[in-house]
């Protein structure tokens, strides 16, 4: 826990050292806020697939940087119930059921490959069942201006997951 804390510090200096170098605007752009939803199939090791659900809200963050955009985003995970049996001769079956929820934030980068398709990278912590460093990668899909769809790998610590999400533009 205390690595995890002083990550978010380092992190929130690491951000107030780009705002002062960011030319005067806000870091994060309120006015472009998003929130987004999906499914994912998860797996856990030693336990059979699980069919889990995530929801997020995300900014974008005002960074020139080469062509990539950059924005942060925070959410809740729940996996799904994992289910795992063992049979022992002349005992019977045992059966038992693993679940991984939690709070989670990333920072995203997101580089445009054509006018409607973006790879999308992320990097973060995830606070809950599943605690420590969480990343990922994928594509996002552009419906239209103001909706994606994107497809993710993400690594947690116990916990994969290949996620089909829908992002929604606020304003």
């Amino acid at each position: 826990m205390k690595k995890i804390c002083f990550m978010l510090i380092a992190s929130l200096f690491s951000l107030q050292a780009i705002a002062a170098s960011n030319g005067g605007k806000k870091l994060v752009d309120f006015d472009k806020l998003y929130v987004g939803a999906g499914l994912g199939i998860n797996s856990l090791s030693g336990y059979d697939g699980a069919t889990g659900y995530q929801f997020f809200a995300g900014a974008p963050l005002n960074i020139d940087a080469a062509g990539f955009n950059w924005s942060v985003e925070a959410g809740y995970m729940d996996s799904g119930s994992f289910k795992q049996s063992v049979t022992i001769p002349g005992f019977g079956t045992f059966s038992s059921t693993a679940k991984a929820t939690g709070l989670w934030a990333t920072a995203v980068v997101d580089k445009p490959i054509s006018d409607t398709l973006d790879f999308v990278g992320r990097a973060g912590l995830d606070i809950g069942d599943d605690d420590g460093i969480m990343f990922g990668a994928g594509v996002a899909y552009s419906l239209n201006p103001r909706s994606d769809i994107r497809f993710e790998y993400v690594i947690r610590s116990d916990v994969t997951s290949m996620q089909a999400n829908f992002v929604y533009l606020l304003k």
